[in-house]
C-alpha cells in the first residue's frame, strides 16, 4: 500500500463530533463521512448513542458520507429510537446523494427529520 492509499484510507474513516448551538438551544451535531459500514458501526454506535442520553435533540450531518450500508443504518434508527424513548428526536442534516439513496429505499426518509440546511454557532 502506497501512501495515497494510506491518506485516502484513513480521511475514510474519519469521524468527529462537534457540540453546537443552534437556535440559541445547546444541540448536539454528530458528524459522519466516509464510509458508514459494519467495519465502523460499533464506534458510531457508541458516539450516537452516547450524544442521544439525556439530550434533546441531537443532529447528524451527512453531507460527508460517501457510502453507508444497513449497519449504518441500524446504528442511525436506534439512535434515533433512544432520542424518542427520551422525549427528544434525532434528525438528519445536509445527507449525502449516497446516504439519501440508501434512506429512500428503505423508506426511512419518510421516518427522519430531514434537514438540507442548519444554521450552526460553535460553542466555545
Amino acid at each position: 500500500m502506497n501512501h495515497a492509499q494510506e491518506r485516502v484510507e484513513d480521511r475514510a474513516r474519519w469521524l468527529w463530533t462537534d457540540v453546537c448551538s443552534i437556535d440559541a438551544q445547546e444541540q448536539d451535531v454528530v458528524r459522519l463521512s466516509g464510509n458508514v459500514n459494519f467495519e465502523r458501526s460499533l464506534e458510531i454506535r457508541k458516539i450516537l448513542l452516547e450524544t442521544v442520553a439525556g439530550k434533546r435533540n441531537v443532529f447528524v450531518d451527512l453531507s460527508k458520507v460517501t457510502y453507508i450500508d444497513s449497519s449504518g443504518i441500524a446504528c442511525l434508527v436506534e439512535a434515533l429510537q433512544m432520542a424518542r424513548d427520551h422525549g427528544a428526536d434525532l434528525g438528519l442534516l445536509s445527507v449525502s446523494t449516497q446516504a439519501m439513496r440508501v434512506l429512500e429505499l428503505a423508506r426511512l426518509d419518510m421516518v427522519f427529520p430531514i434537514s438540507n440546511v442548519y444554521q450552526v454557532e460553535r460553542v466555545h
